[in-house]
């Protein structure tokens, strides 16, 4: 998997982007929202497609609404990377970061349609089973998740 660091991600491309994610993190524990896809049951990040018309941050916090039903104030693009649509088109699918101060202070409406269940959970000890990228997707953005607890345990997952 080809990877943008921030620099380059915040840095117009001549790729469209696809698919937006959020990592919502709690500021003193490390903490990371864990959201559990009703489709297939797996554990992955918050987000989905960009809308027509609409840029990569508002469909981040258009995605924390519908599907949590909390939208962050403080979301930061940090990292991008390609992927291939369906349709075999190459785009850009960003990462978006979140801190909150006090998880026990927010209030969550899941979207019961694609949301089975949310957890707080550290990014090297992720729920299982973990959505097919998020191994990957989790080692690679580590120094911008929180670069004091870098202690991520490889796992495999299969392309």
């Amino acid at each position: 998997m080809a990877v943008l660091d921030y620099k380059q991600a915040a840095q117009p491309t001549e790729l469209e982007t696809d698919r937006v994610f959020v990592f919502l993190q709690e500021e003193d524990t490390g903490l990371c929202l864990a959201q559990r896809r009703k489709k297939d049951g797996t554990w992955g990040l918050t987000g989905g497609q960009v809308d027509a018309g609409e840029s990569p941050r508002e469909a981040a916090l258009r995605e924390c609404d519908e599907e949590i039903g909390y939208v962050p104030s403080n979301i930061e693009e940090i990292f991008a990377f390609p992927v291939t649509t369906e349709e075999g088109e190459r785009k850009l699918c960003r990462i978006f970061k979140a801190t909150v101060s006090n998880r026990e202070s927010l209030k969550f409406t899941p979207c019961p349609k694609e949301v089975s269940g949310l957890l707080w959970a550290l990014h090297n000890n992720w729920p299982t089973p973990p959505h097919r990228k998020m191994p990957r997707l989790i080692k690679s953005i580590e120094q911008f998740i929180n670069p004091n607890r870098c202690t991520y345990t490889a796992l495999t997952f299969a392309e």
